[in-house]
């Protein structure tokens, strides 16, 4: 058996993706959405899970497959709306905008995208009907 150490190497990546610099994306097929409630000083935010993912985060390529991506922006949020399960999304930050309150982080300007669907994707409910 290997050594069970608690260090960093040990540390998964989180599977939560993390818009940190302008030019950051994640494109993936969208499987799932649901809702995480505030707390603290985060506001709501609508969870999408995305698999068979293609990132970019802090400008480096990152090899997860699968991602959480919490949106609070009405704007986001109605523009993928009308994603149905299997569809490619992807998600661009596109620029820093200034807080209005100082003391505030800079807003992030995020754009969405919704492409065709992913011909390899499997409906879980469609597979269980199969067997």
């Amino acid at each position: 058996m290997s050594e069970e150490d608690f260090n960093e190497e040990n540390i998964p990546a989180s599977s939560w993706m993390k818009f940190t610099k302008v030019g950051d994306y994640i494109k993936g097929t969208f499987v799932e959405k649901s809702i995480k409630p505030a707390s603290g000083d985060f506001k709501e935010q609508t969870v999408y899970k995305l698999v068979n993912c293609e990132t970019m985060i802090d400008g480096s390529k990152q090899d997860e497959s699968e991602f959480s991506v919490g949106v609070s922006s009405r704007y986001v949020i109605e523009r993928l709306q009308h994603a149905k399960p299997g569809q490619r999304v992807g998600l661009k930050f596109e620029k820093s905008i200034p807080a209005k309150v100082k003391g505030h982080h800079d807003a992030k300007s995020i754009m969405p995208n919704l492409w065709g669907m992913d011909p390899d994707y499997k409906d879980p409910e469609e597979e269980s009907f199969e067997e």
